[in-house]
């Protein structure tokens, strides 16, 4: 199982960039946003029934989830040879050492003041958030909540996430990309003080619901205007500069979750954490080209 998971985890990060970079040259321009929206809504779509949908399977026999996982594998690898459109330019290619490649992608992104802003504050942010979920478990046994209701808490996230990708295209003419980040990541630090102040499975709920609705209004614009501001040809590279900093973070952060909720409790550890958000936040609404950051 550890090599299974190792194995698939490893292809998992090759498919998603070469699936995001590729994602720009199967729509227009112009389409970027309404398409990154609809992988919002593909993924809420996912986190809500995906567990209950599972378990139902789980019910029927412990072979019928993986069988169904694997067929819709096929079924993604069917559809995706269906595409007739390049996922890439045609451009000559020579022999180049790997990490000549890399170091062209981390010097992209160092130049770029937004882009490296938003790199470190995706990061530090993943550091903290990447262990809500512990806490939102520990917190609702500890209400004696039944497992029923701990997967509905999380359930309404996936909920929260499909209407923040349907509404998030909306908000384009309306929020600029810094604002969107801004309201995202302020949202993040006023709930995540209800995790110690009223720690019941209807509020815990609530907050999932919120941090699912407004995480596309982030991500939607965001991801789109990154793909915009990448040259086509250094895309890949780029994109996976930007994904191993909170790739590196996301995993500590929740094993320091762990560590101090086992040492100090768990609400000393959310209101640790919660003084770091607030920090992070504050110092990324100060700086302007951060606050100003519009879509081109």
């Amino acid at each position: 199982m550890y090599i299974t998971a190792f194995l698939e985890g490893t292809l998992l990060i090759v498919f998603d960039l070469a699936k995001t970079v590729a994602v720009s040259q199967v729509v227009t321009r112009s389409q970027l946003s309404t398409a990154v929206a609809q992988e919002e809504f593909v993924e809420g779509t996912t986190a809500l029934f995906g567990p209950s949908l599972s378990g139902a399977l789980y019910t029927l026999g412990r072979m019928f989830p993986f069988i169904t996982d694997a067929i819709s594998y096929l079924i993604s690898i069917v559809t995706l040879l269906l595409i007739r459109t390049p996922f890439q330019r045609e451009r000559a290619i020579g022999s180049r050492k790997l990490w000549v490649e890399i170091s062209e992608g981390i010097l992209w992104v160092w130049h770029q003041s937004f882009i490296l802003t938003m790199t470190l504050l995706m990061g530090a942010g993943a550091f903290v958030l990447s262990g809500s979920t512990l806490i939102i478990i520990i917190l609702a046994q500890r209400q004696n909540a039944p497992a029923v209701v701990i997967g509905l808490i999380f359930a309404v996230g996936g909920s929260g996430s499909i209407l923040g990708s349907l509404l998030a295209p909306r908000l384009e003419n309306r929020l600029t990309v810094g604002q969107s980040i801004l309201l995202c990541r302020w949202y993040f630090v006023l709930s995540w003080s209800l995790y110690a102040l009223a720690p019941y499975p209807l509020v815990l709920g609530a907050v999932e619901f919120g941090s699912g609705f407004v995480d596309p209004i982030e991500d939607v614009p965001y991801f789109s205007h990154r793909l915009k501001l990448i040259p086509e040809e250094l895309r890949g590279r780029v994109l996976s500069a930007c994904r191993l900093f909170p790739g590196t973070t996301r995993p500590l952060g929740l094993a320091l979750t762990g560590i101090l909720i086992q040492r100090s409790g768990v609400f000393p550890t959310i209101w640790l954490e919660w003084g770091y958000l607030l920090v992070i936040t504050v110092v990324v609404t100060l700086i302007p080209y951060v606050r100003r950051e519009r879509a081109h």
